[in-house]
């Protein structure tokens, strides 16, 4: 079969700023390089795209039967703003080729082609030199430069964004150099021949084992759904967004200066970790936990059992909730920074992770919590003041949000692949997770918040391979490790299991029947070693990833089909294992619970393909994201 790859090289990151390609290059399957250049205006940075050369492109791309991109959601973005459109079920990407093949790796096109083709980085730097020269003449003339003023997430220089400069130049006078007439077409042109070449190698390893190809389909589903998403994009709620920027504000600056005043220092800076280890470790006298190069460790570990250790210390309470305000403040100039009127178009990375969870960018989503970790620390209410983030979020007039959580993913994986049959069998029986551990190590029917917490970090423990020394740290009781290990042997031959696995071969698999996905783990850096402990996380959260992305796909392709307008649900949001629509505010509530049916079966036969059992609950928000209206949803 007949492929062609397409790079694009544009005036910015974003699609939808307004950002447009300004290069155009190819190449197929036999190695025929074609290219398309577009006339940039140097005052408004926007390219002149005739119809005619759209044609061209459309008429190039019909003679092929596949697509290969290197980042496909990005080009196929900035495609879509020029109104060339590629059919999804023939897109490949090698990106994700790459992260099948070696998840470890880095992923950036020069990379993979050094590593898989032997092709140098030389012209990148050509390209480079070019643009910087020419950067400073054409800002002398008074032509609208690019800022560095966004995420580049696949590594690459930000600059490259100029990259029609030095040509554009070139051809305006002689005075310049005539090479930069060149520069653009051989880096361009080269991208995509890299790419084909790419791909051309990963064909034939994957037609060798066709366990990576099957891994690399599961793990590319998602492409789609990642569009839809970055194109249109989630709405803020704009009179909130304003009021809550300056609360935060105000909230960290009074405990700042509550501080100031327990210690006695007035210019004391609560962001300086040589000033903060003065403070407590030489003034308040408090016990140093852990060192590090730099001194007595401060960071947020460290904060949480100090306080643990002085429960009534007010300097550590203020610490902690000044810590959480600036983190929310952060945060928050962060969308200020990305918005796009009321909209945030943030830049979701598929293979952002070692794992297969998505990772976002520009701004970042996925640390979006629920409030519970800003609301109360594990430790105390640190302050008594909210802290919640997801306030500022919400849907716009005339629409709704339909908000789906997958119920203890992470656990139920964790229950599904170690094959212990207590945890199964309580969450077929509705169990919490945390209340289920917590009556079964203390022996009791109604566990106090203190007991449920402990469970909770024992579940956590297993999850994360945590060692007995850990979980009795975390626990803070030498005895309930040996409860846990009689109550659950399913469970810890599991974690011993895994680690054996993983410390032979340096991989932990998944993914069963769908796929057989294989991903490294860590290497200890003194003895290159695998970190054997790693293997459970890698595993559940591997899984995990891959479970969203189908849930993701069908949900996206469902909606695309059923619903034509503009105005029609879509996806607009993914936080680990949450996905949002945003929906049409019908009059009514049947057509919102027969489209909430469909999304809560979409999601758990995700799961079921993976042969885990992954109940999806579901809310209606109808102002902000913070106020979700719990639904009972029974399948008819």
């Amino acid at each position: 079969m007949s492929f062609l790859a397409i790079d694009t090289e544009c005036t910015g990151a974003r699609a939808a700023a307004g950002d447009r390609p300004y290069y155009i290059s190819t190449c197929d399957s036999r190695g025929v390089i074609r290219s398309f250049s577009f006339d940039v205006n140097p005052f408004s940075r926007e390219p002149t795209i005739p119809r005619k050369t759209i044609k061209d492109v459309e008429k190039l791309i019909s003679e092929y039967d596949s697509y290969v991109f290197q980042n496909a959601k990005f080009d196929i973005q900035m495609l879509n703003s020029i109104g060339i459109h590629i059919p999804f079920e023939k897109v490949e990407d090698t990106i994700f080729a790459a992260h099948t093949l070696d998840n470890r790796a880095k992923r950036r096109l020069k990379d993979l082609s050094k590593t898989y083709l032997g092709i140098d980085t030389d012209d990148e730097q050509d390209l480079l030199n070019a643009i910087v020269q020419a950067r400073s003449i054409a800002k002398k003339m008074g032509w609208n430069i690019a800022r560095h003023d966004y995420d580049d997430e696949d590594g690459e220089s930000w600059m490259k964004v100029d990259g029609w400069i030095p040509g554009k130049l070139a051809l305006l006078s002689e005075q310049f150099p005539q090479e930069w007439r060149s520069v653009l077409p051989r880096y361009g042109d080269r991208d995509a021949e890299r790419t084909a070449g790419l791909w051309t190698v990963f064909k034939v390893l994957f037609e060798e084992d066709e366990r990576f190809y099957k891994a690399y389909k599961a793990n590319k589903v998602c492409i789609r759904a990642i569009v839809t998403m970055e194109s249109r994009g989630v709405t803020l709620r704009p009179k909130e967004f304003q009021r809550s920027k300056g609360h935060y504000e105000r909230m960290a600056q009074k405990y700042e200066t509550k501080m100031r005043k327990l210690i006695g220092v007035k210019d004391f800076n609560p962001g300086s970790t040589k000033q903060l280890q003065v403070v407590l470790f030489d003034l308040l006298k408090l016990k140093p936990i852990k060192t590090t190069k730099t001194g007595n460790s401060t960071d947020k570990h460290v904060i949480r059992a100090l306080y643990k250790q002085n429960p009534d210390n007010q300097f550590l309470e203020s610490l902690i909730a000044y810590r959480k305000a600036r983190t929310t403040v952060t945060y928050e100039q962060s969308y200020e920074e990305h918005r796009i009127g009321c909209r945030l178009h943030s830049s979701f990375n598929p293979t952002g992770t070692d794992t297969t969870r998505l990772s976002s960018s520009g701004p970042n989503l996925q640390n979006v919590g629920k409030g519970e970790e800003l609301k109360e620390d594990e430790w105390g209410t640190a302050g008594k003041d909210t802290y919640n983030i997801r306030n500022v979020f919400g849907p716009l007039r005339g629409r709704v949000w339909l908000d789906f959580d997958y119920s203890q993913l992470q656990l139920r994986i964790f229950a599904a692949q170690s094959g212990e049959q207590k945890l199964i069998e309580a969450f077929e029986n509705g169990w919490d997770a945390h209340n289920f551990m917590a009556c079964q190590i203390f022996q009791t029917n109604e566990p106090t918040t203190l007991q449920r917490r402990i469970a909770k970090n024992v579940n956590f423990g297993f999850i994360f391979g945590a060692s007995e020394r850990r979980i009795t740290e975390t626990c803070g009781d030498p005895k309930i490790w040996p409860i846990v290990q009689s109550l659950f042997p399913s469970a810890t031959e599991y974690l011993e299991k895994t680690k054996r696995f993983v410390n032979k071969h340096g991989y932990v698999e998944f993914g069963q029947p769908v796929c057989n996905y294989r991903l490294k783990v860590p290497v200890n850096p003194n003895t290159e070693e695998p970190k054997g402990y790693t293997g459970v996380v890698y595993g559940v959260q591997g899984l995990e990833g891959l479970i969203v992305k189908q849930a993701m796909a069908h949900l996206d392709r469902h909606l695309s089909e059923l619903h034509k307008s503009y105005d029609a649900p879509f996806l607009t949001l993914q936080v680990h294992d949450e996905l949002i629509v945003d929906a049409p505010a019908l009059p009514g509530l049947e057509w919102h619970l027969d489209l909430m049916r469909t999304i809560k079966r979409i999601m758990e036969m995700a799961g079921e393909m993976y042969g885990v059992k992954t109940p999806a609950d579901g809310s209606i928000i109808r102002s902000s994201w913070d106020k979700a209206e719990e639904v009972e949803l029974m399948y008819a």
